[in-house]
């Protein structure tokens, strides 16, 4: 997608999240931007030191992530609604956390009650999340840990479809120069 359709896509995302019917839909939708299951713990939330531990991932790398404000008020919405025991986001069978599939299923209904016409899926919200980091100006080796790639050149895809503005680009020779002058 180009950066303006990913940009329309984002700011849509507010609408897409206002049309589900519990507050688990826009929670399993905003932790899917990091982990691509829905293998988390409700103790992996950490309220106090807002951050989340996700575990067992792609390349079994564990690792901490930020819990936004934001993301914060919906998940305390949402335990407050569910109150789910063992699994942040439990099954049919409460004793197992949430399918894969239950997830792009859930996605696919909700994108459904939108105006996006374009076919999108949860991952192009991950991709999506990821070129505003990099708009935004977080360092590439950061957004790399936050989304659990392995490899760096994983994560510098998203600076092809990242818009950086001209403000934050400079010319090195003003910056080495302009501390001998």
């Amino acid at each position: 997608m180009l950066p303006s359709q990913i940009f329309c896509l984002w700011k849509n995302a507010k609408s897409f999240l206002k049309n589900t019917q519990t507050p688990k839909t826009p929670c399993v939708i905003c932790f899917n931007l990091f982990c691509r299951n829905a293998r988390l713990k409700v103790s992996d939330i950490d309220f106090d030191r807002m951050t989340i531990y996700i575990r067992d991932t792609k390349y079994s790398k564990n690792r901490i992530v930020p819990l936004s404000k934001t993301m914060k008020v919906g998940l305390e919405k949402y335990l407050k609604h569910v109150r789910p025991k063992l699994w942040l986001f439990e099954g049919y069978d409460t004793s197992k956390h949430m399918a894969t599939n239950s997830i792009g299923s859930l996605f696919r209904e909700t994108l459904k009650k939108t105006n996006i016409k374009k076919r999108v899926t949860i991952h192009t919200l991950r991709h999506t999340y990821a070129t505003h980091c990099i708009e935004m100006g977080m360092d590439p080796f950061t957004l790399k840990e936050l989304l659990g790639h392995e490899a760096l050149q994983t994560t510098m895809l998203y600076l092809n479809l990242a818009t950086v503005k001209k403000s934050n680009s400079f010319s090195p020779f003003d910056k080495i120069y302009a501390t001998k002058n």
